[in-house]
């Protein structure tokens, strides 16, 4: 959470007032407090996307945290509601 609340108001400080697109994990959008706080700014808009994380090793590993880790994920789009505020996810 705290990532997510320095991001966004480190930018609204510089007086963006625009919409705000991210693409965050399913292990982050688990948290209540991480969905509760994305989904009050109506004008920020959240796709949940599945990766794969790699250690210095190069083995596929469950976290995203800790050490060295390379993380891809293969899709990211995502479907339009018709009201602002946390999307769906396509793949």
């Amino acid at each position: 959470l705290h990532n997510y609340m320095i991001f966004l108001t480190t930018l609204r400080g510089t007086g963006f007032q625009g919409d705000v697109v991210m693409a965050i994990s399913p292990m982050d959008w688990e948290k209540e407090e991480i969905r509760e706080y994305l989904d009050h700014d109506r004008h920020v808009v959240v796709y949940v996307v599945n990766y794969e994380c790699f250690n210095a090793e190069g083995e596929s590993v469950d976290s995203s945290k800790g050490g060295i880790r390379v993380c891809k994920n293969h899709f990211v789009y995502g479907l339009r509601r018709s009201q602002p505020g946390i999307s769906e996810s396509a793949t």
